[in-house]
């Protein structure tokens, strides 16, 4: 643990040698920058605009952590390799972001850690992150399987006018101004998952936190296929899209979580016959249309498994309503 000048942190950390932000330095944290103007981090970043209060900079923020490879003391400097900063995302940005107000009174609170192990690293992610606000759901953003989602997620995507993105660290593509409706966040992609892999909409609609708490190794198991988590998103994804253009009733927005299972047991027991090679494939061919076959297939679907859109929200949560739903289906598999 170490005291040093902003300045210093700024040149010799935060930017690479042609002066630019090293923004893979944040990979591990939980977060991405929420902002200069974010309500925690407007305070810090006034006590950088103001010349009297810069000198108080360290003691308005936790400091910031970071975790590598190797640290090794020499004298009055510290080399470290393979660094990450695990805690600290928003201080680090401030200093970025207002670069010029920094002056040689600024200094902040450094701890170095040296790990390689990733449950290691993880454990640390969640024990610094304690001390700010971050949802559980945010902690999850350091499994190795949603490390693995992320690069399929951005990988498949590519080229694609219907692209969806996996938020796997909050906030990561504010920068990019990517609709909010194309992004699914851990929480969310687990509700899909639910939905569609699990067959499971009422834990979808009533139980969210469980499907990233104490279900969370179960959702995102690392034996799990990637195209199953990117399919089931990309299915809401386009449930939104029919029901906001008029395609489908508004009002069986608030069932998609059943809709999307009754599609799940349809495309299992008929992909073969829809000349599809896999039910990922009949899936992602029965949302993807405006109208012709596939849209008739989902059309039919929703309008013979699916009670009138009007019921009650204790019943739309119930597990009973999703038995008679997935029972529906099969009047459909004759």
């Amino acid at each position: 643990m170490a005291t040093v000048t902003a300045r210093s942190f700024i040149n010799s950390i935060l930017k690479d040698g042609k002066g630019a932000p090293r923004k893979k330095l944040f990979e591990e944290n939980v977060r991405d920058f929420l902002g200069v103007d974010a309500d925690v981090n407007s305070e810090i970043a006034d006590t950088l605009k103001t010349e009297g209060k810069r000198p108080r900079f360290g003691l308005m923020n936790n400091g910031v952590t970071i975790v590598a490879s190797s640290v090794r003391p020499a004298g009055q400097e510290i080399y470290i390799r393979d660094f990450q900063i695990v805690n600290g995302c928003q201080t680090s940005n401030i200093l970025i972001s207002l670069d010029a107000e920094v002056d040689s009174s600024v200094s902040l609170m450094i701890k170095l850690i040296e790990a390689e192990e990733p449950s290691v690293i993880d454990d640390i992610v969640r024990a610094t992150n304690r001390q700010s606000k971050v949802e559980d759901a945010q902690f999850s953003s350091t499994l190795v399987a949603l490390r693995k989602l992320e690069q399929y997620f951005n990988a498949r995507g590519v080229g694609e006018t219907t692209r969806i993105y996996f938020e796997r660290r909050k906030g990561q593509y504010r920068p990019e101004n990517v609709a909010p409706v194309r992004i699914f966040d851990v929480r969310e992609t687990a509700r899909c998952y639910a939905a569609i892999s699990m067959m499971r909409p009422d834990l979808s609609s009533r139980y969210p936190n469980r499907l990233t708490g104490e279900l969370l190794t179960e959702v995102f198991a690392q034996s799990a296929h990637e195209e199953d988590y990117y399919t089931a998103c990309f299915c809401h994804y386009r449930l939104r899209m029919l029901t906001s253009n008029k395609r489908f009733d508004g009002k069986y927005s608030k069932l998609r979580w059943h809709i999307m299972a009754a599609a799940s047991k349809y495309c299992a027991a008929k992909y073969k016959n829809f000349g599809c090679k896999s039910k990922n494939e009949a899936l992602y061919n029965l949302f993807s249309s405006n109208d012709g076959v596939w849209f008739d297939r989902l059309d039919r679907l929703i309008k013979t498994t699916l009670p009138e859109p009007d019921i009650s929200r204790d019943l739309l949560k119930s597990p009973p309503l999703t038995a008679t739903v997935l029972a529906n289906v099969d009047q459909l598999l004759d």
